[in-house]
């Protein structure tokens, strides 16, 4: 391969990592709704890409979960059941659980300090209803499971991250009340920081509950969507 085939290589993956990166956070944002079919003439304008590099993004979204595609019909915003929410939650509570416990063995005071921040920026955030509440919750558990030192768990939760984060698009607003900071976050920090395994089991599984509650409004979307797709089908 020549030195031109190789730069071209390049800049076609850079160009289609741009195009993952933009309308993966479209739809990650709410621009584009669940369900919602990916119309390659109107993202190729919107996007100012031409369609085979915006179908390899399209690939790559797939493979990441955010989007599916079906066979002579196109590719859509992927939409989850509630056996799928719960699911993935269950996964996200095996891995937090776990990192967790291996960071209450070894939690150094930086550490402590560093999520003890953490949440105060959260808190003052959720208080003033600051839309990237959500973002930064993700980014205090992902810290959990990054200061755990376990290279496979913190792999695979950087692989549902995205999962996740198009899940919680359905979260309701209330979830995120000042509040919630108070009732499950800081008792989990207490009891990594008292190396209180059993607590921290006991705190962890609020996930699964939250799990639960999203997989219900998911089953409702999906009715609702499916409906309204009949009714214009008629």
């Amino acid at each position: 391969m020549g030195k031109l085939d190789q730069v071209s290589m390049r800049v076609s993956a850079s160009m289609r990592d741009e195009i993952v990166d933009r309308l993966g956070d479209a739809i990650l944002e709410g621009q584009l709704d669940p369900g919602e079919r990916l119309n390659e003439r109107v993202l190729s304008e919107m996007l100012g890409v031409s369609r085979p590099p915006l179908r390899e993004a399209i690939r790559q979204l797939e493979a990441e979960g955010l989007v599916t595609s079906v066979p002579r019909r196109g590719s859509y915003v992927r939409t989850f059941d509630g056996d799928e929410i719960r699911e993935l939650y269950s996964v996200r509570y095996a891995i937090e659980a776990a990192a967790a416990e291996y960071v209450a063995l070894d939690a150094s005071p930086e550490t402590i300090s560093l999520l003890e921040g953490m949440l105060r920026d959260i808190e003052t955030a959720s208080s003033q209803g600051d839309p990237a509440v959500i973002h930064m919750d993700l980014l205090f558990h992902r810290e959990i499971v990054l200061r755990s030192k376990s290279v496979r768990l913190l792999r695979t939760w950087d692989q549902i991250l995205r999962e996740l984060r198009l899940a919680l698009l359905l979260v309701d607003s209330s979830f995120y009340a000042s509040t919630f900071v108070e009732k499950t976050h800081r008792p989990l920090l207490a009891a990594i920081k008292d190396k209180d395994l059993e607590r921290i089991r006991w705190f962890t599984q609020e996930l699964r509950h939250v799990g639960d509650s999203l997989g219900a409004q998911w089953e409702k979307f999906k009715t609702l969507s499916n409906s309204a797709k009949a009714a214009e089908g008629k």
